[in-house]
């Protein structure tokens, strides 16, 4: 059978083939080129007019920008659908697809029937760019050059699609894209900065030029070397390891170029991350701490030779003591020591030394005047290789006076022992006892730490709700029901069930509450024998809710304004006391709205239970539901209490804060043995 060969792909087609089977071009082209002719012309946004497909080709490729514009809006898409030509508008959907325009159009142009007449042909030069030894920090330029071997114009882009941090196309500012328009040639710079960049490593970066005569990826590679050391004895240097071998041949004269900073400059200028992350020591411990950092040595086990420190001291003087960081391995310690409170003080923040390192604790009483006789703060240690310790430091100050206006001056050095002092001093006199009186042992004062957190709790909600009594259950619960009623427009009869003492005790609060549309019957609010309407619960809710709140917000806004003001009056003076009462009673407002809205949720369990119990009313009815109330929230307590018992964090943040209440007061009236039982050590 007589075959026909594809004018375009040369592959072979049955003799009746009208269209090639593999790429849809028309195989048989009368000489005249009439099946190149478009059912309508196409008129482009210049008035440039194209009748056959060459001449549409040929126009795209001369208005380059315009094409590429048209084929991304859809335009062409919808001539040639007019056409009828569902090819055509199938290979104009697919160039779209791709990310960019210009490579989208140029495959758009090669699914075109016809015969290309002036096509451009993308060329660049070199294809491929290999620099090697850069040195760290330095920049280059490079240049290419893009041709057009054919005829027409080369229109396109070049841009950097890789390694942008390194490679720009301009020299005063980071340029990644630029325009392509070559009739012949187009000459680009490509500007190189290795500045940040790590040293002693392969770079790699990439071009991409996409034109309407092809596309063509320029690959970028580059090996960057580090900059020598420059200060001796250590010049010459070019690897972060050959310096550590180096030093470690030389402890001696490493320190001073580890504490001059000439180690952490050389990191920077060859791009590498400096492994020392916060303070720096000093002296040997320096070269050490630089090994450790860089992971050649391996941070020592090192340990405190006192966890906790108890200090007492009379006021206004000052109390010292003294402490270890030491470690078994036979390396160096070091550590930066810091104090969470102004009146403890650290004389050496940075300490060190051969196994060992000593360092002082001081406790300056004139400065505890905010947070009276007795106070607690920690000290903070980060050791070699970020090992963190802590020591907790407990003060007891005598003789502080009781109104103190404002932070004292700093008592002078020579009221504060000194270390020459310190030999001919007894211990005692470093570390006086917490409490001049004798003391339970360690583990009495354990089980009755433990014994006081399981008691904080419960005890305090068991407070704070017989505070409430009179507050909610005497006041605002009927006060609120009444508003709610009120604005519904439901009149209360005085002889209803609602009406009567205690009566919003009889509402159905369990419903009210939980239900999402549940209805009240109107007879409640009815006198006997009298039929009532029924008002929407969700809106009675919302009623009573909001009432509530104001009522508990109005009777206890006032609490937050006296705190503020005993808290300014003992930090500050008398004239920060009006501050404090307005800053205090904003707070109280808001946590005065809090919390009753947190109240009302914890009473829904004793409510539901209350429904269970019928329609008690009436005085013994209210007394009733006042100890179920108390019973509960003395159960809430309980278990909360062994729930942060038990767990440290909880018991550190939740029940400390707590037992300080009961043991400053108890401490203030002279109750020391009491004060004890109640303070967590």
């Amino acid at each position: 059978m007589p075959v026909q060969t594809c004018p375009r792909c040369r592959r072979v087609n049955p003799e009746l083939a009208i269209y090639c089977y593999f790429d849809g071009f028309e195989l048989r082209v009368p000489s005249d080129g009439t099946s190149f002719r478009m059912p309508s012309e196409f008129v482009f946004p210049s008035g440039r007019r194209c009748a056959t497909y060459d001449q549409f080709a040929q126009g795209c490729q001369e208005e380059w920008s315009a094409a590429r514009d048209l084929l991304h809006q859809g335009a062409f898409g919808r001539f040639f659908a007019s056409c009828g030509r569902a090819d055509l508008v199938r290979a104009a959907q697919d160039a779209n697809a791709q990310t960019s325009g210009d490579a989208a159009l140029a495959t758009f142009l090669a699914a075109l029937p016809g015969v290309r007449t002036q096509t451009p042909k993308l060329d660049v030069n070199p294809r491929r760019v290999f620099l090697d030894k850069v040195l760290a920090g330095e920049t280059r330029k490079q240049p290419i050059t893009i041709s057009n071997t054919a005829q027409g114009c080369l229109q396109g882009t070049a841009s950097i699609t890789e390694g942008q941090d390194m490679v720009s196309l301009a020299d005063s500012r980071p340029v990644h894209e630029i325009e392509v328009n070559a009739p012949r040639q187009q000459a680009l710079t490509l500007f190189l900065n290795t500045r940040g960049l790590p040293a002693n490593q392969g770079h790699g970066a990439k071009m991409t030029v996409v034109t309407n005569g092809g596309v063509v990826e320029v690959p970028l590679r580059l090996e960057l070397v580090a900059r020598p050391f420059p200060t001796a004895p250590f010049q010459g240097v070019k690897a972060q390891r050959e310096l550590a071998e180096r030093m470690k041949a030389q402890p001696k004269a490493a320190v001073p170029v580890l504490e001059s900073g000439e180690v952490r400059r050389w990191f920077e200028t060859n791009g590498w991350l400096y492994p020392v992350a916060g303070a720096e020591m000093r002296g040997v411990a320096a070269v050490q701490q630089f090994f450790e950092a860089l992971g050649l040595a391996k941070p020592p086990v090192v340990q405190i030779s006192q966890p906790e420190l108890r200090m007492g001291c009379q006021y206004p003087q000052s109390a010292r003591f003294e402490l270890t960081l030491s470690t078994p391995a036979k390396k160096w310690v070091y550590a930066t020591v810091t104090s969470d409170s102004p009146w403890v003080k650290i004389p050496q923040p940075q300490i060190s030394g051969p196994r060992q390192a000593k360092f002082l604790i001081e406790v300056d009483s004139s400065r505890m005047t905010t947070v009276g006789p007795h106070g607690e703060a920690k000290v903070k240690l980060v050791c070699n290789g970020g090992q963190g310790l802590e020591v907790r430091v407990i003060a007891d100050v005598s003789g502080m006076p009781a109104v103190r206006p404002g932070i004292a001056p700093a008592v002078p050095l020579s009221a504060a022992p000194v270390d020459g002092m310190r030999a001919a001093m007894p211990m005692a006199q470093y570390a006086p006892p917490l409490y001049s009186g004798g003391r339970p042992s360690a583990s009495g004062r354990t089980r009755s730490s433990f014994l006081a957190s399981l008691l904080i709790l419960p005890i305090l909600m068991l407070l704070m709700r017989l505070g409430m009594v009179l507050v909610s259950d005497g006041f605002a619960r009927g006060e609120s029901v009444r508003c709610a009623a009120h604005k519904l427009e439901v009149p209360i009869d005085p002889n209803s069930k609602v009406g009567a003492m205690a009566g919003w005790l009889r509402l159905p609060w369990s419903s009210i509450m939980l239900a999402s549309e549940p209805t009240v019957p109107g007879e409640l609010f009815a006198a006997p024998n009298k039929m009532g309407s029924s008002p929407v619960t969700a809106d009675f809710r919302d009623y009573f809710v909001s009432a509530f709140v104001r009522i508990v917000v109005f009777l206890t806004w006032w609490l937050g304004g006296v705190i503020g003001v005993v808290v300014l009056w003992r930090r500050g003076g008398i004239l920060d006391v009006p501050w404090g009462f307005v800053a205090g009673a904003v707070a109280g407002l808001a946590g005065g709205a809090t919390f009753a809205c947190v109240y009302l949720a914890v009473e829904m369990v004793p409510q539901f239970a209350w429904h269970l119990v019928g329609d008690p009313g009436g005085p013994g009815g209210w007394f009733g539901w006042v100890l179920l109330a108390l019973i509960w929230w003395l159960a809430l307590g309980v278990g909360f209490g062994i729930v942060c018992a038990i767990l440290p964090p909880l018991r550190r943040v939740v029940l400390m804060p707590l037992q300080r209440i009961p043991s400053a007061i108890f401490r203030t009236a002279g109750m020391t043995r009491l004060a004890d039982f109640w303070w967590m050590p």
